[in-house]
């Protein structure tokens, strides 16, 4: 079982999140949260994980 190169991008999100939990205010957290998974929707719209052909 191996992780694709998003699923890291999403565990790396992921782990900064709940650090950033920890280190900061929640307030501030949940906005690095909500930035991250918004960051990893764009990632994942322009890397198809099964693409026909390269995207340029």
């Amino acid at each position: 079982m191996s992780l694709s190169q998003i699923d890291w991008l999403l565990l790396f999100f992921a782990l900064v999140g709940a650090l950033s939990l920890i280190l900061f205010d929640q307030v501030l957290a949940a906005a690095v949260i909500i930035i991250l998974m918004a960051g990893a929707i764009v990632v994942d719209r322009h890397m198809p994980r099964h693409p026909r052909r390269p995207a340029l």
